[in-house]
Parts: structure tokens; sequence; C-alpha cells
């Protein structure tokens, strides 16, 4: 199996972990947040640490995310919305998507759980600190798909420390640990909130459609 496919399974699988955690603290207040984005990708061939871009989450009446991460040789699109109760989710490279199935419910958790453990600031907002570990719902059905894809076996967890000023995401540190074909790998997620807007109802509706439409 590619390298490029490990890396791009295990940073679906580290994004996912970001919405499991939204999901777990989800409030009342709307509202559109920008991130940047690092990942740290470790295998048996070594340690690489990657600026690859920047994600976009919207919280509302319905939700959206819209994420670019560049690796070797390509940049990979992530477009996240619920409608009515159910999300939909696909990823593009090369211009060519895939949907991303995760079930019938709004990203919900199970297997982990989040946990309070202090206090934390970021962007002239205070916040409280989360802890989580576990082996979401979620994670599993992923590994799945990847064993599936790349006819192999998958297996692994997640953990992560997520600073949230209400229900507004600040900062995450998130890492997950993959077994994937007997090879081990681990790859960490480092977003930090750089702006917090208004929801955005017209950007909601394209990501809609770009997901509704996809080939």
């Amino acid at each position: 199996m590619s390298r490029l496919f490990l890396m791009l399974a295990a940073a679906a699988v580290a994004l996912l972990v970001v919405l499991v955690l939204l999901a777990q603290v989800a409030g009342s207040r709307y509202y559109e947040a920008n991130y940047t984005m690092v990942y740290v990708f470790e295998s048996p061939e070594g340690r690489q640490v990657f600026e690859v871009g920047w994600l976009l989450v919207g919280v509302g009446p319905e939700n959206y995310t819209v994420a670019a991460m560049r690796v070797p040789g390509a940049t990979l699109f992530i477009y996240g919305v619920t409608e009515g109760g159910l999300s939909r989710s696909i990823i593009c490279v090369g211009g060519v998507c895939r949907q991303f199935l995760l079930g019938d419910d709004v990203v919900p958790a199970g297997g982990g759980e989040a946990v309070v453990a202090g206090s934390c600031e970021h962007i002239g907002r205070r916040g409280v600190l989360y802890r989580f570990k576990g082996v979401p719902e979620e994670l599993s059905q992923l590994l799945s798909l990847i064993s599936t894809a790349g006819g192999i076996s998958a297996g692994g967890s997640a953990s992560a420390e997520v600073c949230l000023s209400g229900d507004i995401l600040l900062w995450l540190r998130s890492g997950v640990d993959l077994e994937v074909a007997g090879r081990r790998i681990s790859i960490s997620a480092w977003l930090n909130a750089t702006k917090v807007s208004p929801y955005n109802a017209t950007r909601y509706q394209e990501v809609l459609n770009r997901v509704k439409n996809s080939r």
C-alpha cells in the first residue's frame, strides 16, 4: 500500500477526531471559525512535519466543514455537511472525489469521552480544556473503510486535548495511532483558530451543493 494512501487515510482520521469532539460539546451558539493546521506523521520510514493548510468549520442550524491539506504530490480537500440530521462527506484528490460515509447521525460519539481537564486561553478568549481518549464509533467505521478499500487490516485509537470557549474550538492537539497491515503509524494534528465569525448560510449551501454534486 502506498505511503500517500496511508497519509491521506490518517489525515482523514485526524480530522474526524475534530468533528467528534465538536459534536460532544456543541451548544446553541452559531458561528464560523477558521483554523491553521499542522500534521506530524510518524511511520517506520521516519518523522515528517507538514504545515498542511487550513480548516473552516460552520456550526449552526446545519453544519459545514471545508479543509485543504497538502501532502507530498497532492492536495487533499475534505467537504463535510449536515442536512436534516444526516451527515455527508467527500474527499477529493486531483479533481476526483469519493464519498466518505460516517453513518446516519450528525457525528455522534461512542467508545470515547471528552472530560474537563482545566482552563485555557487563545486569541483573547478564555476557555475550558477538554481531554479525549478512546476509539469512537466513527473511527471504527473509517478503519473498516480503509480495510475494505486497501484490502488490508487496520485498527487504531485516538486522543486529543482541546481548548473550547463555550462551544467554539480555540485550539486542538489530537493524535491517532494506527496499525495498518502490521505497520504502526502515528499522526498528530495541531489546529489553531485564527478568526471567529458569524455563521454563513450562503457558504453552507455552497458546501452542500459541492457534496451532493460530487462524482
